[in-house]
């Protein structure tokens, strides 16, 4: 097992040339896990990469390693800001939440956000619920997104229910008592969503509102309520409610039978509605379509009927019919549930008063499933593991395995694979950069260009709020100011107004800073996202500053802001300027 590169051969490696080299350091980063947080802005920034598998790589390393890595939020805030990278906009989202309460200081970053793109509801309120669950603004925000009608938003609200304080979950469940009284069916639903969300953690808050949605037996709310029911750590106070569910049509038959399982013995009540559901269903078969989900509510009773009262030998007589024509019916092109088959003969393993036939019936039904192995692998190895489990129920008959193991079933089940970490890679020998190549921002860059940035946006007088439209203009003036002979430049004063100039570009038509290899050497560049096009803004700008030049800073960003660019060629750099 090799161990993972120091953290300064890592940064060092993570701004190589070469992708592969890339890649495996982004490998070795998560193997420090949180101990590599020093790395996690420079991983941030390969979530830009010109390599998808670099940036793929980077988005998970930075899951290991950014845990309260507020050196990472500068560069996850400028990400924010690419709104034409929707996918780079989402995995900066992403990033942010995971930095957790570190973040804190991109809140009105990801506020604007989402004010300006609908896109990004779902992600940018999962992000602020990690970040500040105790900001007003926030609370208020995810009360709301509980019921939104955009499906994403409200999933995502019910997700963080896990994790929200308690001050919010309290305005959450008053708001669903608020709803359940006044609201119609569709509302009902979304309280009941909001119920199978906060079901295992607030129990006891969640249970008599549960009472009240199954008592109204509206559809589809009933469903997901009795689901919120099935996430009850103890739902024996329902039991009157999951009754009557057993009533209300094959699907919410099966739920109720699920929950009364788990309840055990202590569900007796609802021994006669389940007999009668178990006599009601014994003819349906195990296939697809109407017929086969009653064989699934058959199934689920069985099940249920098996913890209730083990010593059931009606039950055990019905069950043992049903299996003997499941192993004998000719299927033809009707393709057989070997799931549904499985809790059949497992819930007749849980019986006390074994059926003599049990042993016969167990090794038919596995000799018939055989046949289906070709057309149904999941299925029918699915089948062959609950045969196991019944010879286990079983004691493990001499008897009963004389006849499982001519049919290919083992004793002993292979162990399933070991889920371990794999092995890392050594670091590959470095490649040269071809010219062309584009290649990743290094830290000492970043650097320069923040620098810059302060530099050119104090000698063009704008404020951080200015938009890129506002930015480019107050970049022409003072480059024709320049032009005129007003007022001198120096090289380092265009630098800095060109990387001023880049960022407005960059956030308006999508652009990233790259490194390119050219000829002459390399250049800090905006590349589009298709990377078809290239722009140096720092050489743009010296050359606008020339006396005579003529005048483009405010045409070359709108070219880039609109899309208005020359037809680049398939694997060929197109140079704006």
């Amino acid at each position: 097992m090799i161990s993972p590169a120091p953290l300064d051969v890592i940064r060092d490696k993570l701004g190589s040339p070469d992708e592969d080299v890339r890649n495996v350091a982004l490998l070795h980063a998560a193997a420090h896990g949180e101990a590599a947080r020093p790395l996690a802005a420079t991983i941030a920034m390969l979530f830009e990469d010109p390599s998808l598998a670099v940036q793929w790589q980077a988005v998970q390393t930075f899951g290991r390693v950014g845990v309260g890595a507020d050196e990472a939020v500068p560069v996850l805030g400028a990400q924010l800001e690419k709104r034409h990278d929707t996918k780079l906009v989402g995995r900066a989202l992403s990033a942010l939440g995971r930095v957790g309460t570190a973040a804190r200081g991109a809140l009105d970053a990801i506020f604007a956000l989402m004010a300006s793109a609908q896109a990004h509801q779902a992600s940018g309120l999962e992000a602020l619920v990690r970040i500040a669950p105790d900001d007003a603004r926030v609370k208020d925000l995810f009360v709301a997104a509980t019921h939104s009608d955009d499906y994403a938003v409200s999933s995502a609200a019910h997700r963080a229910l896990d994790t929200v304080p308690d001050a919010i979950v309290d305005v959450v469940l008053d708001e669903a008592r608020t709803r359940l009284e006044q609201a119609g069916p569709r509302e009902r639903f979304g309280v009941a969503q909001v119920l199978s969300a906060l079901a295992s953690r607030h129990p006891e808050e969640v249970i008599p509102l549960l009472r009240d949605l199954l008592s109204r037996r509206d559809e589809p709310c009933l469903h997901v309520a009795l689901f919120a029911a099935s996430r009850l750590p103890n739902a024996e106070s329902l039991l009157p409610e999951l009754v009557l569910a057993l009533g209300a049509g094959d699907r919410a038959s099966e739920q109720a039978a699920k929950i009364l399982m788990r309840i055990g013995p202590r569900a007796a009540e609802a021994k006669g509605a389940l007999s009668s559901l178990l006599a009601a269903h014994g003819e349906a078969s195990p296939t697809s379509g109407p017929d086969g989900e009653r064989a699934r509510v058959f199934a689920e009773v069985a099940l249920a009927l098996a913890a209730i009262d083990p010593d059931d030998t009606d039950s055990v007589e019905k069950l043992i019919a049903w299996l003997s024509r499941a192993a004998t019916t000719e299927w033809g092109s009707r393709r057989p549930s070997w799931f549904t088959i499985g809790d059949v003969v497992t819930a007749v393993s849980r019986f006390r008063p074994r059926a003599t036939a049990l042993e016969d019936c167990t090794a038919r039904t596995a000799d018939a499933a055989r046949a289906w192995l070709p057309l149904d692998e999941s299925g029918v190895v699915h089948f062959q593991r609950r045969i196991r489990s019944v010879a286990e129920e079983l004691g493990n008959p001499d008897s009963l395995w004389a006849r499982l193991e001519p049919l290919g079933i083992e004793r002993v089940v292979p162990p399933d694979p070991v889920d371990m970490e794999p092995e890392l890679p050594p670091f590959p020998p470095e490649r040269k950069a071809p010219t062309g190549r584009v290649l990743p921002l290094t830290p000492e860059v970043v650097g320069r260009l923040v620098e810059a940035i302060t530099l050119g946006g104090a000698l063009a007088e704008v404020t951080p709020e200015a938009t890129p439209t506002e930015i480019a203009m107050a970049v022409d003036r003072v480059v024709q100011r320049a032009r005129n002979g007003e007022r001198a430049l120096s090289e380092a004063e265009c630098d800095a107004l060109g990387v001023l100039w880049g960022k407005a570009a960059s956030q308006a038509g999508g652009f990233t800073w790259a490194r390119v290899v050219e000829p002459e050497g390399e250049v800090i560049a905006l590349l589009s996202i298709d990377h078809g096009h290239l722009c140096d803004p720092l050489s743009f700008m010296r050359e606008q500053a020339r006396e005579g030049s003529a005048p483009r800073v405010v045409a070359l960003f709108d070219a880039i802001r609109t899309g208005a660019l020359p037809a680049s060629k398939p694997d060929a750099l197109a140079r704006l300027v």
